[in-house]
C-alpha cells in the first residue's frame, strides 16, 4: 500500500504464492529518506520470520525461495553440523527464555564460506590451518 504513514502505523499484507517459486520483495521509499528510528518491516513465510529490517536508504530488496529444499545439496556432514548447531541454539534460547528459530541451510552462504576459507589458506605458508592463539571459541575452521 502507499504512504505516507503516520507514527506507529501498521500495514499487513497476506499473500498466497505457489510452491516451489522464487520471488523478489522490493520496497522503495518515494521520499528518499529511507526507514529509520522506530520503523521496521518484517517478512514471514509459513509463520516463520525470514526478514527483519530496521534501517534502509531509498530502496531494499530480498529474494525469497518458496518451497526450496536445500537438503538435496547438503552433505551428511553439513546436515550433522546444522542439526548440532540448532540443538545448541534451542538449549540456549530455552535457558534464556528467548524465542527460538532454527537456522536454515544456505547453499550460497556455504559456498561463499568455502571460497573464503580457501582464499585464506592460499595466503598461508603452511599445509593446514594455523589456529589463532588465545581464542576459546568463535573460530570456524571446517575444511
Amino acid at each position: 500500500s502507499r504512504g505516507p504513514y503516520s507514527k506507529h502505523s501498521f500495514v499487513q499484507v497476506d499473500l498466497c504464492a505457489p510452491s516451489p517459486s522464487k520471488y523478489t520483495f522490493a520496497i522503495h521509499d518515494t521520499y528518499g529518506d529511507g526507514l529509520g528510528g522506530v520503523g521496521y518491516y518484517k517478512l514471514h513465510l509459513n509463520n516463520r520470520e525470514i526478514v527483519h529490517v530496521r534501517h534502509y536508504a531509498k530502496k531494499n530488496a530480498h529474494v525469497i525461495n518458496i518451497g526450496y529444499d536445500p537438503s538435496s545439496n547438503m552433505t551428511r556432514r553439513d546436515r550433522e553440523y546444522l542439526h548440532a548447531h540448532n540443538k545448541r541454539r534451542r538449549k540456549w534460547h530455552g535457558m534464556h527464555n528467548v524465542s527460538y528459530v532454527p537456522l536454515a541451510w544456505s547453499g550460497g552462504l556455504a559456498e561463499d564460506s568455502r571460497r573464503w576459507a580457501n582464499e585464506l589458506l592460499g595466503d598461508c605458508d603452511s599445509d593446514g590451518i594455523e589456529h589463532e592463539p588465545g581464542l576459546a571459541e568463535g573460530e570456524n575452521l571446517a575444511k
